[in-house]
């Protein structure tokens, strides 16, 4: 057995036959098909069961899948820790909730893979509990996330910026008139909302729910230029940070009675393999270099 056999074996279990795994692993179909037999012949068991229609798993295809998980994790690792120590690992898997991402990541690709362009970074967009999962998992190196009132020892982090997070409204809707929206007022009220599992979309329904507000949620979605849209031709009000209003012309920033502030860090894992990129750029935000112009 080796991980080459064991990736081919992933592969065919992910896209359900020989030929798909083929095509986007960018090797022969009796490449493939000879591995999982080699494999078959040293274990002794049937791998799939073959299928007019694809291939299924057996009882003990099940389990190798299962073990070969880690096997093939705990490998990347090893192979991308040893090519860190080479220095020639240069790719940073960075976790980023959309919003937060819309105003530091500009600051980041323009300054600081300016300064440092032996580097790059893969963006991994998701909500914030969801990046947290994620970098339990280790499937981010870094996440910059709201930090919340708990702080887990199991991270370290370092404060980037503090957002001012409220409404957003049309220049011909009544709201702009108002100096401080009383989360009252949103009562009946059409408003589009980033999805469930985004950290302020929580804040905002505990609100609702404290006041005993039921506004009429017509949308959910992440994608801030959809729901800029859809204030700036006041189909509803919105909710985003203050920083990217500006951004945006014919739409209004008006914050709540009672302010929302989100503290957002760049967070890791403390028990996980310091990548020097991540040391990079952990110098970088300690400089004060992250923070939302």
């Amino acid at each position: 057995m080796n991980l080459t056999q064991l990736k081919y074996f992933q592969a065919v279990c992910e896209y359900g036959n020989v030929t798909k795994a083929a095509e986007i692993l960018h090797v022969s179909q009796p490449s493939i098909s000879s591995s999982i037999k080699a494999l078959e012949d040293e274990f002794g068991v049937f791998l799939f069961k073959r299928q007019y229609r694809g291939m299924s798993l057996t009882t003990e295809g099940q389990k190798l899948l299962s073990l070969s998980r880690n096997v093939i994790g705990s490998a990347d690792l090893l192979t991308d820790i040893m090519m860190d120590l080479g220095r020639k690992r240069h790719t940073l898997r960075l976790g980023v909730p959309p919003m937060i991402g819309s105003l530091v990541l500009p600051v980041l690709f323009r300054d600081f893979l300016t300064s440092h362009p032996d580097i790059s970074i893969e963006i991994v967009e998701d909500g914030s509990p969801s990046l947290r999962q994620k970098l339990s998992e280790e499937l981010v190196d870094m996440a910059l996330v709201p930090q919340t009132d708990v702080i887990d020892p199991a991270y370290r982090s370092v404060p980037v910026s503090s957002l001012e997070f409220g409404c957003v409204t049309s220049k011909a809707h009544p709201f702009t008139y108002i100096k401080n929206i009383p989360i009252k007022m949103l009562d009946g009220e059409k408003i589009v909302m980033f999805p469930s599992g985004f950290h302020h979309s929580s804040i905002l329904y505990k609100r609702f729910a404290e006041a005993d507000v039921h506004p009429r949620v017509i949308l959910k979605i992440a994608q801030i230029y959809s729901i800029c849209e859809m204030v700036r031709n006041d189909l509803a009000v919105g909710f985003l940070f203050k920083d990217l209003v500006r951004h945006f012309d014919d739409i209004v920033f008006v914050p709540l009675e009672e302010p929302v502030y989100v503290n957002i860090a760049l967070t890791w894992k403390k028990d996980a393999y310091r990548f020097s990129d991540m040391d990079a750029l952990i110098r970088y935000a300690e400089r004060g270099k992250l923070t939302v112009e």
